[in-house]
C-alpha cells in the first residue's frame, strides 16, 4: 500500500511539473517576445541564415534586447548579406559609445574591406588583434585581406592561426594552398591539398587545384588523372 501511494505521489508531482512547464511556455511569448526573437536570431545565425538572423536581431533590438552581442551579430549578419552601409552605421555607433571590443573593430574592418577601404580595414584588424583574440571567421577574413594585398607572409601567419582554431577547415586550407602555389612552394601546397582530399575525396576544388599544381610541375599524366577524378570519373 505504501509503495502504491508513493508511486501515485510521484505521478502527481510529474504531472504538476509538466503542467507548470506548459503554462510557462504558453506565457513566454507574451512576457518576453524580445527574447524569443533573440533566440530565433541566434539559431538563424548559427545555421548560416544571415538574412533571417538580421531580421530577428533587428526585431529583438527594437523590442528591448539592447546587448552588445545582439548589435554585433546584427552588424555581422548585415555584412554577410551585403548590406554594408547599414552594418557600418551599427559598428560606428558602437565605437562612438566606447564599445571598442575586438569583435566590434573586426566587424567594422570587414565593412571597410568590402567598401574598398583596404588600409582602414587593415588598421582595424590590427587594432582588434591587439585588444583580444579574434575568432576563426575574423581571422579568415583578415587573412583574405592580406592575401589580396600580396602580404603573403602575414597572410600565412593569420591563416595559420585560423587553422589552429579550426584545423579541418577545407576553405582556409584551399586559400592557403593557392597562396603557397603562387609562391612556387609546391610541396607545401600539395601537402595541404592532399590533406583536404584525405578527409573529403569528393572536394572538387581541392582536386582541381592539385591538378593545376601537378601540371605546373610538368607532371602531366598525374594532372590528367586528377582532372578526371574532379570530373567524377572513377580511378
Amino acid at each position: 500500500m505504501k509503495l502504491a501511494a508513493i508511486k501515485r505521489q510521484q505521478l502527481i508531482f510529474l504531472l504538476l511539473l509538466l503542467a507548470a512547464g506548459l503554462m510557462a511556455q504558453a506565457a513566454y511569448p507574451v512576457l518576453n517576445p524580445q527574447w524569443l526573437a533573440y533566440h530565433r536570431a541566434e539559431s538563424a545565425f548559427g545555421g548560416g541564415d544571415f538574412s533571417r538572423a538580421a531580421h530577428e536581431y533587428r526585431l529583438a533590438l527594437d523590442q528591448g534586447v539592447n546587448t552588445q552581442r545582439a548589435r554585433t551579430r546584427l552588424g555581422e549578419s548585415l555584412v554577410a548579406t551585403g548590406r554594408v552601409i547599414e552594418a557600418r552605421q551599427i559598428f560606428e555607433d558602437m565605437l562612438a559609445q566606447g564599445l571598442d571590443q575586438p569583435e566590434v573593430l573586426a566587424g567594422l574592418a570587414s565593412v571597410y574591406d568590402q567598401l574598398g577601404e583596404v588600409e582602414r580595414a587593415r588598421s582595424l584588424y590590427q587594432d582588434a588583434d591587439r585588444r583580444g583574440n579574434l575568432n576563426f571567421a575574423q581571422l579568415a577574413r583578415w587573412g583574405d585581406l592580406l592575401k589580396r594585398g600580396g602580404d603573403y607572409a602575414d597572410a600565412e601567419k593569420v591563416y595559420g592561426r585560423a587553422l589552429a582554431e579550426r584545423p579541418s577547415s577545407a576553405e582556409v586550407m584551399l586559400r592557403l594552398a593557392e597562396m603557397l602555389f603562387w609562391q612556387k612552394r609546391y610541396d607545401e601546397a600539395a601537402n595541404l591539398l592532399e590533406k583536404i582530399l584525405s578527409a573529403d575525396p569528393a572536394n572538387r576544388q581541392a582536386r582541381l587545384h592539385l591538378a593545376r599544381l601537378l601540371a605546373g610541375q610538368g607532371r602531366g599524366q598525374e594532372a590528367i588523372e586528377q582532372y578526371r577524378l574532379a570530373l567524377g570519373e572513377k580511378p
